[in-house]
């Protein structure tokens, strides 16, 4: 992934290290990568990367940004879709899911 500011410049996102990333999106000035489990991955600068709990026995399958907020969906240890949003990527509420939905295979 690459990010610029003026559209001009392009920098090079340097994926973190110590997870394979499933999806990941930008909003608010922060990159968010859904992260293997029940994390996702935070950055600001694209190159230093916090690990943040969406929520404990939940496995993040998507993220998203739209209306100024972060959506994750994914499903919880019961197969039952989840869905979660957070203004920063890194404090997480819980959301409405899709009642009876596909486990938050996507967005």
């Amino acid at each position: 992934m690459f990010y610029s500011a003026d559209a001009q410049t392009w920098n090079r996102v340097t994926k973190p290290n110590f997870t394979v990333p499933n999806t990941d999106t930008f909003g608010n000035g922060r990159f968010v990568f859904a992260a293997n489990g029940d994390s996702v991955l935070v950055s600001t600068d694209g190159t230093a990367w916090t690990k943040n709990t969406v929520a404990t026995n939940s496995f993040i399958f998507s993220v998203a940004f739209a209306g100024g907020k972060f959506v994750a969906v994914g499903r919880n240890s019961s197969f039952t879709a989840t869905a979660y949003n957070s203004p920063d990527g890194t404090t997480w509420t819980p959301a409405n899911a899709i009642p009876g939905g596909s486990a938050g295979v996507g967005l």
